[in-house]
């Protein structure tokens, strides 16, 4: 069992993930401006472990709530991964080059008895064949594992799925996972 001491210390580096400019985000610091981005944060803060896939335009908070979802999981110690879109395809980049290297997402996901992976700006992602199956692989396991998953995008899965940006059988998985919130 872990010291108080290294329990604060966990807790500071999971929450230094948060990026500057949203390190004083909670629920309850966000400003809902109307009925659905009221809904969005009653049912997320409500639900915390569960799994959503937030969109919407710009500025409507979306990492504003993923980020209030994963500094809550953070509090209650419950094992979870904040990355944006740019960063995750950096981490999976690196794992397939580097044989030594150890990435500790690709491995709670595949071994940790429960994990929740924050996805900030989905719709971020560009296509190619080693991309497209290392989101695959990533998405699949969550999926087969039942583990926990929060996306946001500022388009919807149909959206992201028609325009080609992510194929269907990702899309298909994350909607399957996930509760889907517009803003």
């Amino acid at each position: 069992m872990r010291c108080e001491c290294q329990k604060q210390k966990a807790l500071r580096q999971k929450l230094s993930a948060i990026p500057t400019r949203f390190q004083d985000a909670t629920f309850a610091s966000y400003t809902p401006q109307d009925s659905r981005q009221r809904s969005a944060v009653a049912l997320m803060s409500s639900e915390i472990t569960k799994s959503f896939f937030a969109f919407g335009e710009y500025r409507r908070g979306k990492t504003h709530l993923a980020i209030s979802q994963y500094r809550k999981l953070v509090e209650i110690e419950r094992s979870c991964a904040l990355f944006s879109m740019t960063e995750l395809l950096g981490e999976l980049r690196k794992a397939e080059i580097d044989s030594d290297y150890f990435s500790q997402v690709r491995h709670r996901i595949r071994h940790a008895d429960s994990f929740h992976l924050f996805i900030d700006d989905i719709d971020k992602f560009k296509t190619s064949d080693f991309k497209a199956e290392a989101l695959f692989d990533l998405i699949d396991t969550i999926y087969k594992r039942n583990l926990g998953l929060t996306i946001t995008s500022n388009y919807s899965i149909q959206q992201l799925g028609e325009s080609g940006r992510l194929d269907w059988s990702v899309l298909r998985r994350i909607d399957d996972i996930s509760e889907v919130i517009e803003l």
